[in-house]
């Protein structure tokens, strides 16, 4: 049932972090499943946490799970995202930050909204927002006005600096220059202090009006591992997973690390790591690698080997991560349905889009169905140009 990777993952040690490097395709949830079972077989009390990094795994692996786990077991576990397993300890522990237990969680519409209602309530802070977003391009010192645009802007970027930052300097307010410059470089001219101030007022409203943005629900679990508050969530849970580690950002890898000592499990793949631009950092994954064990999945069962050959190619130049890689290796055998790898160089855009919607028109005149077709872009601006041409279905 499970390859000698697979099972080498599921019978890791129980007392002593580990890591799974999994690459695409290799099988991934199917071993957690196996060493979730496991683990529930060995620790007869205590939850068992798997964190995952978006909604829709979390809802998959809860499926997964009904379908493997008796229901006593089924009782013990507890699956969600960073966001909404930290919103239900906050729920619990609210009184503890003046919150009551049925504080709102705001969408980022409202976010929008709420940070744009908080620079309109200073004039000084809305002057200073004008006139450093865009050098000025919008400030009429006559009649200074916010917009919705502006405000969006702002949220943006200070979400980017709660997502980046090293939580302490979050709490200090004090922050080094690899975060300012990550920030400053996308914030269209507004500067990190004024970004902080922001900030540390936003948590003020949130308090005023008993709400909470999602980027506060990270911050305010942070302000509570700091006091302590989690070491009731941590002795509950007789262990921890974590999904998608290469994505996670310091507030996330700072609530694993007040939940959890060496009863942790890591999986992901640094190789797709592709939430830079919010804050993930690959390091943290790597820093907790050079902690434990580490198990690498590389037997790929979605692609023939020279598909493989290919990305492995290109993800050798890879420097981050380079000591635990292992190239990917196909599970099955070239068969009839391979029809090679063509690699084909466009002299522009236009010649490139011809090529590519001639080929798909081709596919679906062979009778194979639209939805097992994909065509994948560097850049979403080069959508644009083959959506446009028409396709149609024989």
């Amino acid at each position: 049932m499970f390859n000698p990777d697979q099972e080498a993952l599921i019978n890791a040690p129980l007392t002593k972090k580990v890591t799974g490097i999994a690459g695409a395709g290799t099988g991934k949830t199917t071993t957690v499943l196996g060493r979730c079972v496991r683990i529930l077989n060995e620790f007869t009390v205590g939850n068992v946490i798997l964190v995952t990094f978006t909604r829709a795994a979390a809802k998959d692996l809860k499926e997964k799970l009904t379908e493997k786990l008796t229901e006593p077991q089924l009782k013990r576990v507890k699956v969600g995202t960073f966001h909404s397993l930290m919103a239900d300890i906050l729920r619990k522990k609210a009184s503890l930050m003046g919150f009551n237990s049925r504080f709102t969680i705001l969408s980022p519409t409202s976010t929008n909204t709420l940070i744009r209602q908080i620079i309109e309530a200073d004039d000084e802070l809305m002057t200073t927002v004008l006139q450093d977003y865009k050098n000025g391009e919008y400030y009429d010192p006559s009649n200074p006005k916010m917009t919705g645009k502006i405000a969006t802007s702002v949220a943006d970027s200070l979400s980017k600096l709660i997502n980046h930052a090293n939580p302490d300097d979050l709490f200090n307010g004090i922050y080094d220059l690899k975060t300012i410059r990550f920030v400053e470089k996308g914030s269209r001219g507004i500067k990190v202090p004024t970004l902080h101030d922001i900030f540390r007022r936003s948590l003020e409203k949130a308090l005023e009006n008993q709400v909470m943005t999602y980027d506060h629900i990270l911050f305010l679990t942070y302000l509570l591992g700091r006091e302590g508050g989690l070491e009731e969530f941590k002795e509950s849970a007789a262990y921890i997973f974590c999904d998608e580690y290469q994505d996670t950002n310091a507030l996330q890898d700072a609530f694993v690390r007040f939940i959890s000592d060496d009863n942790l499990t890591l999986i992901g793949d640094i190789d797709q790591a592709i939430y830079a631009f919010r804050g993930g950092q690959s390091d943290f994954m790597i820093n907790h690698a050079n902690e434990g064990d580490v198990v690498n999945l590389h037997i790929n069962y979605r692609s023939y080997q020279p598909i493989l050959d290919v990305a492995n190619n290109i993800i050798k130049n890879n420097n981050t991560g380079r000591d635990f890689r292992r190239p990917l290796i196909a599970a099955k055998a070239l068969d009839e349905e391979f029809e090679g790898v063509h690699r084909v160089r466009s002299s522009s855009t236009a010649t490139e889009t011809t090529f590519l919607v001639e080929s798909v028109q081709k596919l679906l005149n062979r009778g194979i169905m639209p939805n097992n077709i994909a065509v994948l872009v560097r850049d979403r601006r080069l959508v644009a140009p083959i959506k446009k041409p028409s396709i149609k279905p024989m």
